[in-house]
């Protein structure tokens, strides 16, 4: 197996992005969240609060429920903790977008400007489960996911912004995605694909 490559990033702000409040037409920058959320573990439901309070700062292109420190395998009902931030943010939507005078959503919400508030639908159609053991170890082929495929999808649409995964968790979903495309592509595009994911991960939670 070729060596993975993961490139980590200084913690990510707002101001990481070159993005002020005036800049109301400026594309939001694109991310994708792989998250160890847990009962036992509450900062990542807390940062999936404060996530849904800037979501409007954000093009969220996925939510993505992964293993962790203290989580050797995905459970069902885990995945559940995203949605009920999803569900939270729905009913405080009516008072978020009062920040920007939104009054709907778009019948295509890709492309998302500066201060759009994306529908809830929008959030629970990209919210799904990664890989569902954790470690290096088990990244290959019976390792692929609706994560690590819709990772992929993505970084691969046509859109000159980076598409910065934020790994809060395990990062063998990530490591399984940049599997895949080695598998099955060049090492010219295996470059690309890598150049279009610039990563930061708070810890090596899962070693991959």
């Amino acid at each position: 197996m070729k060596k993975l490559l993961l490139i980590v990033l200084p913690f990510l702000t707002l101001n990481t992005f070159g993005y002020t409040p005036q800049d109301k037409n400026e594309l939001k920058p694109r991310i994708v969240i792989l998250t160890d959320v847990s009962t036992w573990e509450t900062d990542d439901s807390e940062s999936l609060v404060r996530l849904m309070v800037y979501a409007d700062r954000f093009e969220i292109e996925g939510l993505i429920f992964t293993t962790g420190w203290s989580l050797s395998e995905t459970r069902d009902d885990f995945l559940q903790l995203i949605h009920n931030a999803i569900d939270a943010y729905e009913k405080d939507l009516p008072h978020l977008m009062k920040r920007s005078g939104q009054s709907g959503f778009l019948e295509d919400e890709s492309r998302q400007l500066l201060g759009y508030w994306p529908s809830p639908d929008y959030l629970r159609q990209r919210t799904m489960t990664g890989s569902r053991k954790r470690g290096m170890e088990f990244i290959g082929k019976e390792n692929v996911s609706e994560g690590s495929n819709w990772i992929i999808k993505q970084a691969d649409e046509i859109d000159d912004r980076p598409l910065w995964i934020l790994v809060w968790g395990g990062g063998n979903t990530l490591g399984q995605a940049i599997w895949q495309v080695q598998q099955d592509r060049p090492e010219k595009e295996l470059k690309a694909f890598l150049h279009k994911i610039p990563t930061y991960a708070i810890t090596d939670q899962d070693r991959s």
